[in-house]
């Protein structure tokens, strides 16, 4: 016999109370969560008033400071010394990574003896170039295998290229 809505057993027909029950307890939660937020709004009027006028007087006394002629000198000292880092820092990679491939082309050294020259090299980078702090950072981003240092020919299919790039996850 196919059951239909009206045949079929009373363990199903009770949906419509459970429905009723079930938008009556949302209605409870809304009101409640809807007075909440009024009363929070309303007890904290003045506070949230006091905090963005303090944040409004905060971000106005920044741009005071940002446009002291000592600040923008200094604001252009920093730009150009990062430029410089990077051309400094560009400049080395080069250099490293020539040196690398020349070593690696060096037939009377073993396998052994160019990874020992190439990590001599780059240890002296280390030390020359990082503070004890970031010394620690790369090593532990290198142990955490974050650091990938590739030449960008393996990276791109290029065998032509010269460059190599540096890959932080």
């Amino acid at each position: 016999m196919k059951q239909t809505l009206t045949t079929l057993p009373t363990a199903y027909s009770n949906y419509d109370s459970l429905g009723k029950q079930f938008k009556e307890q949302g209605m409870i939660v809304q009101k409640g969560v809807t007075m909440i937020n009024k009363t929070l709004e309303d007890g904290t009027k003045k506070e949230r008033k006091d905090v963005e006028d303090a944040m409004k007087k905060l971000e106005d006394k920044i741009k005071v400071i940002m446009n002291d002629s000592t600040i923008k000198e200094q604001k252009k000292i920093i730009e150009n010394g990062a430029k410089e880092r990077q051309r400094i820092m560009t400049v080395t990679g080069q250099k490293f990574f020539a040196e690398r491939e020349a070593i690696m082309k060096d037939a009377s050294l073993s396998q052994g003896q160019k990874q020992e020259k190439i990590s001599k090299i780059f240890q002296k980078l280390q030390e020359t170039f990082l503070t004890d702090e970031e010394k620690k950072f790369f090593k532990k981003m290198v142990h955490d295998n974050l650091v990938v240092i590739m030449p960008q020919r393996q990276l791109m299919g290029n065998n032509h290229s010269a460059g190599h790039q540096i890959i932080m996850h």
